[in-house]
Parts: structure tokens; sequence; C-alpha cells
């Protein structure tokens, strides 16, 4: 469920777009990912890899990697608990906008790797 607007207005779009109902247990969401990963070549699990490792989630990656979202999208969607904690104890320069610039770098690069993937 999402219990906050942060959550509504990132995550559950992310949710939705990937087809995962929020509080779905474990035996319902083990075959999803198993058919995102193994419908993937190594260069798309490479990059599902680093996606899933930047992020923080399975939903988010496979939002990027089905071109459902934008890095920016994605990267608000991953922020959304520290955005919260954000807005009621404020940013540390030189510590959450470096965490910021890490993370659009992170997911941002093998997006653009997939997306040049497609390329002819």
């Amino acid at each position: 469920m999402c219990h906050c607007p942060l959550q509504q207005h990132h995550w559950c779009a992310c949710m939705h777009m990937n087809k995962i109902r929020a509080g779905a247990e474990l035996p319902t969401c083990l075959p999803k990912f198993f058919t995102l990963c193994t419908g993937l070549d190594a260069w798309h699990l490479a990059a599902a890899e680093q996606l899933i490792s930047a992020s923080k989630s399975v939903v988010i990656a496979a939002a990027l990697l089905h071109n459902r979202v934008t890095i920016g999208q994605a990267v608000a969607a991953a922020r959304v608990e520290e955005d919260f904690q954000l807005e009621d104890w404020g940013m540390v320069e030189a510590g959450h906008d470096l965490d910021i610039a890490d993370m659009q770098t992170r997911m941002g690069a093998p997006t653009v790797f997939i997306k040049l993937l497609a390329m002819p």
C-alpha cells in the first residue's frame, strides 16, 4: 500500500506500470521476477543488475528496462523514503546532493546502455 503522497506519486506508479499490486506475496512475485530475468540476454541482465543495485528495487529497475519511466522518475521513486526524511530534517550539503547525483549516474548509465543496444 502507498501510505504517503510521495509513495503514491512515485512508487505506486512504478508498481502499476509493472502490473504488481502492493503487498503482493513472495510466491506471486518470484515467478514474475524469474520471467523478467530469463527473458534478458547477458547485456540486458548486466544492466538490470546495475539498475537493481542502484535503485534497490526490482520494480523500479523493470520500469526502466521496459522504458516505462524516465531516469528522473526512477530516481525520484528510488528516493521516496529519503526525500520523506528530508522534508522533516533538511538536506545536508555535500551529502544528500552528492547521493542524488551518484544515483542519477548509476541509474542513467545502464539505461543509456540499454537504449544503445537497441540501435541498429
